[in-house]
């Protein structure tokens, strides 16, 4: 403690001697509670605040985050600022736009990712000058944390980003006309009393192609017979863009231009013709693409339904219709797949500003009114990312949620969870060739790799894409507890570049021979997650229990079981019990890996040059954060904008490489805006890998000043970083340079 010579006020710390307040100019002196204790001026105060009943109360904390919904967050925040709760455990959820003066303290439980993150947690506090207050951060023992404790200067220090709009990127504005001229086409296509959702504002692809439905085949029918297809409204709009384009309105013009107007497609608003003939070029690739899918699985069910048709002996027969209601789910699944989400994912339209690739995890209770009915919880608001929720909702995962433990326990069947007519995801198969290279494919066998057309070294294993996402049980509705557990690990991959598609290619990347790279606007990211002993999943067929694999494959029907599997209730029954299963049956997938894509700009990158030390996935990493940190200063990004994968070396002399992507769904152009300025990005990396003799001294591996950022920790518990190595190779590699 220390007290003022002049004023007689008592402060917890010192600054040079000062405290902030006028009259106070270096006379603060050292103090303790027994000489304040006797001091005439302050000892009533401090007596009486020690009896007060104030401090006699309890700690009551809440937590404040995206996971509960935004009434409930509304109402935490309000008893949290009436004082009702005096500890609030938040989120990112506080960091911006909520003023809750009269903080005491911030304490932060991990180094934030940047300046400007922690000017905006830090200033919760001390926002009004009616005392003291304190920020306490806690690094965690990662390379970052340890980082940022280690120098914090360098880390407070660094330049705050400017907020940028790229209204020069041609495809951001394509989409956003394509956007328009869709949406121009349903308001005049629709009754004006049709109301829906944002997502089905266009309706379902099946729909809008014009496809029929294909029924389930019950055991009482001889021949499944189709329902009538929909009228072909994607031939209808192609035919007003032709209209559009050959004789266009004038005020359809004005408001193009206008839409236009201060972008890169600016100029090309002068030729209609050529602008239209373009959209309808991108039309019809990306709805081919859904098209050649359905009418593939299609044709599979027409197959197996007429061999099916002429079996006559009866277990046979059933196999058969039990496979074509298989691959029916398949197609129900495309036919139900939004026009919006299907057409953002061939980039025809924007993905931002809509829940595309949104997992939920539907968490499930028996209704206290009625304890035989099931209901939602609906104070949580459980969402994320298709890619991250991979890794945190897959089946026997606890999160902690509102001081309560949630378990998923499934995948759901539909939207709602309710429906048993459908199937949680698209089923493929996930193969591996003899050079390492991972890829999948839905429905049809794969005979070769795509990338490299070797075979694959085994049949492959079965993989669902999560479609709806994840389900708790009402039996196990959600409880006090810590006991929080992550089920195995999601592991991305690229699986963009095969030999028969398209994309831009260089040898010479950067000047540099030997250093080659591949980009597509219209990349494929892939994650999975294997399971806790990374044998895949088990999933009931009939409600979607789901749990991890507990031995290896191959496993059919009710062989080698997770525990307690056989036995399990349905997700939506308040009672664990009766079971869903009869004892005579088994409805499971066995051994499935579950999934997530997403289509993105990606860049591959790949060292021939290097030789051997192509092999090292330290060096290599090390490289490719290099890159990815020369790319975000090129186009004055967060390093979070700019995602990195490692691709694994090869057994058969493939070479290794470092793929970087746009970390937005359906891409932002930034990869290939530095595919454009290659020459500045190779001379940026240099200059990433060495700051100045002082740090080429002092720093070996990495840190604030050149690598470590907080979304490279995770890279660096995988390998750590060489930065002193990788800076010999990279110089090397630039003197190579051709002229």
């Amino acid at each position: 403690m220390f007290q003022c010579k002049i004023t007689g006020h008592v402060w917890p710390r010192s600054a040079l001697g000062c405290a902030p307040e006028d009259g106070c100019a270096g006379t603060l002196e050292q103090t303790t509670p027994d000489k304040l204790d006797q001091n005439q001026r302050v000892k009533r105060l401090r007596q009486e605040y020690r009896t007060s009943d104030i401090f006699r109360l309890a700690v009551w904390a809440e937590e404040h985050s995206a996971q509960l919904s935004p009434q409930e967050n509304r109402r935490l925040q309000e008893l949290f600022k009436k004082g009702i709760r005096n500890i609030l455990s938040a989120t990112t959820t506080l960091e911006v736009g909520i003023d809750i003066g009269g903080l005491t303290a911030v304490l932060l439980s991990n180094a934030p990712p940047g300046r400007a993150n922690y000017l905006q947690r830090a200033g919760r506090a001390g926002r009004r000058a009616d005392g003291s207050s304190g920020v306490i951060t806690y690094s965690r023992p990662r390379p970052y944390d340890l980082a940022v404790f280690a120098d914090f200067g360098t880390f407070l220090g660094q330049p705050l980003r400017k907020p940028l709009v790229h209204l020069q990127r041609e495809r951001i504005v394509r989409r956003h006309l394509h956007a328009w001229l869709l949406n121009r086409f349903f308001a005049a296509a629709m009754d004006d009393e049709d109301s829906r959702g944002a997502m089905q504002a266009f309706g379902s692809m099946g729909r809008f192609c014009g496809k029929p439905t294909i029924p389930y085949w019950d055991d009482d029918d001889d021949v499944p017979q189709q329902g009538n297809p929909a009228s072909d409204l994607s031939g209808q709009f192609r035919q007003e863009l032709i209209g559009l384009r050959d004789q266009p309105p004038e005020d359809v013009k004005r408001d193009a231009s206008a839409l236009l107007d201060g972008t890169g497609l600016e100029n090309h608003a002068a030729d209609w013709k050529g602008l239209i003939g373009e959209v309808l070029q991108a039309f019809d690739e990306a709805v081919k693409v859904w098209n050649d899918d359905y009418e593939a699985l299609r044709s599979a069910w027409s197959e197996t339904v007429g061999q099916t048709i002429l079996e006559t002996d009866t277990s046979l027969r059933r196999a058969g219709k039990r496979t074509a209601n298989a691959i029916r789910y398949q197609l129900k699944i495309l036919w139900d797949l939004t026009v919006i989400e299907a057409l953002s994912d061939q980039q025809f339209l924007p993905s931002y500003g809509f829940p595309i690739g949104v997992q939920r995890l539907q968490v499930l209770l028996p209704d206290e009114k009625d304890p035989k009915r099931v209901r939602e919880e609906d104070a949580f608001r459980l969402e994320r990312a298709g890619l991250l929720a991979l890794g945190e909702y897959v089946p026997g995962s606890q999160l902690l949620v509102g001081s309560k433990l949630v378990t998923s326990r499934g995948l759901k069947k539909s939207w709602h969870g309710a429906a048993a007519d459908s199937s949680p995801g698209l089923q493929g198969t996930l193969c591996k060739c003899v050079n390492e290279h991972e890829f999948y494919r839905i429905g049809a066998p794969i005979e070769q790799c795509p990338v490299c057309q070797a075979p694959p070294v085994n049949q492959g294993q079965g993989l669902i894409l999560v479609r709806h996402g994840f389900a708790s049980a009402a039996w196990d509705p959600p409880r006090r507890s810590t006991d929080v557990e992550r089920v195995g690990t999601a592991e991305p991959m690229t699986i963009t570049f095969r030999q028969e598609e398209r994309f831009l290619a260089t040898k010479s990347l950067g000047g540099v021979e030997g250093v080659e790279a591949r980009y597509r606007e219209d990349g494929e990211l892939l994650v999975i997650n294997r399971g806790e002993r990374k044998f895949g999943f088990a999933i009931c067929q009939r409600c979607g229990y789901a749990d991890s694999e507990t031995k290896p494959a191959p496993a059919q029907g009710r062989d080698r079981l997770p525990s307690g599997f056989a036995s399990h209730g349905p997700l939506r029954a308040p009672e664990r019990f009766p079971s869903c299963w009869r004892l005579d049956e088994a409805p499971v997938w066995r051994h499935r890996i579950l999934a997530a894509r997403q289509t993105t700009d990606v860049l591959l990158i790949e060292f021939p040059c290097l030789g051997l030390d192509a092999a090292n996935p330290a060096l290599i990493q090390t490289l490719g954060f290099a890159l990815q940190r020369a790319g975000c200063q090129l186009l004055e990004l967060d390093t979070r904008e700019i995602g990195v994968l490692i691709v694994p070396a090869g057994t058969q002399g493939q070479t290794v490489g470092v793929t970087l992507y746009d970390n937005v769904p359906g891409g932002a152009g930034h990869v290939r805006e530095l595919l454009d300025h290659d020459r500045e990005l190779f001379d940026t990396a240099l200059q990433v890998l060495f700051r100045n003799e002082a740090h080429h001294r002092r720093c070996e591996s990495a840190c604030l000043e050149c690598l470590l950022s907080f979304d490279a920790q995770a890279a660096m518990s995988r390998a750590p970083f060489v930065r002193r190595s990788a800076y010999a190779k990279w110089k090397a590699l630039l003197e190579r340079r051709l002229a």
